[in-house]
């Protein structure tokens, strides 16, 4: 598997404790374990080792966008394509906070 969880958790994410549904943190259960009996560590370390692998994936895609909008602004001319884009996630932000406050 390319994910590191399998690998350095102490369990698999899915498997059941029924002796230690709820435990407190402990020697055996670092962070305790869920309502349903599972490891939260082992499931913690899945779910960030997926995480790991598909945030550099998302930061070479979005360095690949902005590298052709600031190669597209100099053919643009008087059109700020790489202003826009920036602004863009603003512009939501306000709107969202406009709509939640009157």
């Amino acid at each position: 598997m390319w994910c590191a969880g399998p690998r350095i958790a102490p369990y698999r994410w899915d498997h059941i404790f029924r002796e230690s549904i709820d435990a407190p943190p402990g020697p055996r259960f670092p962070m305790g374990t869920d309502d349903v009996g599972r490891d939260r560590l082992s499931r913690l370390l899945y779910g960030t080792s997926i995480s790991a692998v598909l945030a550099p994936a998302a930061a070479l895609c979005s360095i690949a966008i902005a590298l052709v909008i600031a190669a597209a602004g100099p053919v643009l001319r008087g059109l700020h394509l790489t202003t826009i884009c920036l602004s863009l996630p603003w512009v939501f932000l306000f709107i969202l906070l406009r709509a939640n406050f009157p």
